[in-house]
């Protein structure tokens, strides 16, 4: 099935009609992301949606916590009936899809996983359901972490053990999501960020480009993003903002 910029493959037993929804969110993040970040890459993705979990899972070495696997513009999803049942749908397409818009933003050059996945995180409006994915871990600690332990998740390979993965996984997913919600609501909002991806998908290093609209390089900033050095934002420290 091809629709505009998305393409979504599956196993030929599956009636691609019933997997138009999935087509039309991923449609759909393509705009809104676009509009966020102000331009779109020209190229299509590529999805795949394996049979079930299990597929899933042997496709990806992923447990369900973690929603697809990307290399380039070919993704493997979690199966769309699976994602839609637990409202996750639009969030994954969202999420996807912003990665893969920044990777050909930043023109290949490498940004942290913090950043990359945080922004995306933000993005994709995963605030709620990191609050709830976390709330039966609080009664035993912090739930957040410092930067270096949420690039160290992120970039590596999941934990063998399926539970401390999960665990450990939607921490850093929720730390790096802090960590942008900084960096857009109270350092510059949008524009400040576009103006630093451009600078850097023009050949700028990335540091520099930090440095001239962060006043910081990315190490920097990101010890000042800590999630850990500040209360997660709730209630009246939440600005107002319209929904994306």
């Amino acid at each position: 099935v091809s629709y505009r910029r998305v393409r979504l493959e599956c196993d030929p037993t599956v009636d691609p009609v019933g997997l138009m929804p999935l087509v039309e969110v991923l449609d759909w993040a393509q705009r809104g992301v676009a509009h966020l970040l102000g331009r779109s890459r020209p190229d299509t993705l590529t999805v795949v949606n394996p049979t079930d979990l299990p597929d899933y899972q042997a496709r990806t070495g992923y447990g369900f916590h973690r929603l697809y696997r990307r290399t380039g513009s070919a993704a493997v999803v979690e199966p769309a009936n699976v994602l839609f049942a637990r409202g996750l749908a639009l969030h994954a397409a969202y999420h996807l899809v912003t990665v893969w818009e920044l990777e050909h933003r930043v023109a290949g050059a490498e940004l942290p996983r913090w950043l990359t996945d945080g922004l995306a995180s933000y993005v994709a409006e995963e605030g709620p359901h990191h609050l709830s994915y976390l709330a039966m871990h609080r009664p035993h600690g912090p739930v957040v972490m410092p930067p270096a332990q949420v690039e160290a998740i992120l970039a590596g390979d999941p934990d063998p053990d399926p539970e401390t993965d999960k665990r450990q996984y939607r921490m850093a997913s929720y730390s790096a999501f802090l960590m942008a919600w900084e960096l857009v609501e109270h350092r510059g909002g949008l524009a400040t960020l576009n103006g630093f991806l451009d600078d850097v998908g023009a050949g700028m290093d990335v540091d520099q480009a930090s440095r001239r609209h962060y006043g910081h390089d990315l190490a920097s900033l990101a010890a000042q993003l800590d999630a850990t050095s500040r209360p997660e934002p709730v209630g009246d420290a939440v600005q107002a903002r319209p929904v994306h």
